[in-house]
Order: structure tokens, then sequence, then C-alpha cells
């Protein structure tokens, strides 16, 4: 239980450092473009929509059961969707966003006594909203299981509904007078267990159970941490 506590620490201080590092950085992009009258600006409108698709890492940060690690993967099919975002104020960027879209979160197992790695992926339909503040936003996302798989399919009967805590932003790099293209650079983790029930559901139990006297539980439910990077283009309205 105290490493879990102090992975998750971990994690809710890079992700304040970097969201700190990333509201500077966006504040500085805004007054540099503010100040600088050589560039063409075009009128941001209210709303906008488009599409984004992003390439995604993850790790597993909930507690390690003993006798396994847990490593970073990759996704093998990017995340991609809708989005729409409501403009409330064009001078700090300010706005409400939405997205409805397919996610992918694949996370490693290593179970190290016999040098053997295991990646899981876990698909969501997945709908968040955002409040953005200098192309920063933070907000939570939602998601209904679609498929889970390491091997073989494994049934969604015992995933969770997803629920999950994000921030990041999107960095205009292009524009026009029909939209804006942007980098998308998101990160999120995983506020629900992966599974509804980890004692039972655990898919390497039966070949690799745990090293007594630990016990799995869901004390050791998967919460995965994600990095996305990816690009949008959305349309003025």
């Amino acid at each position: 239980m105290k490493n879990f506590f102090i992975s998750n620490l971990k994690i809710i201080l890079f992700s304040t450092i970097l969201s700190f590092s990333f509201s500077n950085f966006a504040i500085a992009q805004f007054d540099f473009e503010e100040n600088n009258t050589d560039n063409k600006q075009f009128t941001q409108s209210i709303f906008s929509y488009g599409i984004y698709a992003d390439a995604k890492a993850s790790l597993n940060a909930g507690a390690v059961i003993e006798g396994r690690k847990h490593f970073v993967a990759l996704s093998g099919v990017p995340d991609f969707g809708l989005m729409c975002t409501y403009l409330l104020d064009e001078k700090y960027h300010l706005a409400i966003n939405g997205e409805i879209g397919y996610n992918d979160y694949t996370y490693g197992i290593k179970i190290y006594s016999k040098g053997l790695d295991f990646e899981f992926t876990h698909s969501y339909l997945t709908f968040a909203t955002t409040f953005s503040f200098t192309y920063f936003n933070m907000g939570f996302g939602f998601g209904i299981p679609l498929s889970s798989k390491y091997e073989y399919d494994l049934s969604t009967k015992d995933l969770n509904y997803l629920a999950e805590f994000k921030m990041g932003g999107e960095i205009p790099i292009y524009e026009d007078e029909t939209g804006t293209l942007n980098i998308n650079i998101k990160i999120g983790y995983m506020l629900t267990g992966a599974y509804l029930d980890y004692g039972k559901s655990d898919p390497l139990a039966a070949n690799y159970p745990a090293i007594p006297p630990d016990v799995i539980t869901n004390k050791y439910n998967p919460h995965p941490v994600s990095l996305a990077l990816g690009l949008s283009w959305l349309f003025n309205y």
C-alpha cells in the first residue's frame, strides 16, 4: 500500500511540474503572438470542430505484485476521433472542449523470474470534456469497454468502465481562414482500475500466481498512466 501511495504521489508531482512548465510556455507563446504584429492573424471562430489522431504509450502505475515488473508499451492502433471547441475568450484562449473517440491503453507486465514480457491492451469508446487556458487543458474522460487482449482476446465483462483524469495542451502550428492545425500533447491517469475484480480476473494468475504471502487482490488492479502525441485539425464554423 505504501509503494502504491508513493507511486501515485510521483505521478501527481510529475503532472504538476509538467503542467506548470507547459502553462509558462503557453503564456510565453501568447505574449509572443500578441506582440508580433508582422505575422498575419486570423480571427478564431467561437465554435470549431474537427478530427484528431494520437500515438500513445502507457505504463501501469498501480501497485506491483512481488515477482512482476511494469514497463512502458506502445498502443498498436492510434487513438482517433472527433472533437469540438467552444471559445469563451479569444485573448486568453479560454475554451470548453469535447471529444468522442476510440482509445487504446497498452501496458506491459514482466515476470522477471522467467524473463517473460506480456502486453495488455484495453480499448474503449471514450467521451471527454476539458477546459483550456492559454493552450493548456485539463478535465476528465469516461469510456465504455470495447475489447481486451494480451496473448488472446479477453472478455470485456471483466473490465471496469473508464474514468480518467486528463491534462495536456494543443499547440497551433498552422492556421488560415478555414481552420487550425494543432500538435496534441495528452497525459492521462486511469482513476478506476482496469478490472472490476482483479483478484478474480488477472489473466496471469493461473500460470504466474503471486509469491506467498502476497495475494492478488484489487490492490494490484492496473491503473495505466499514458502519454499521447498527435495532431488535430479544427475547422472554423
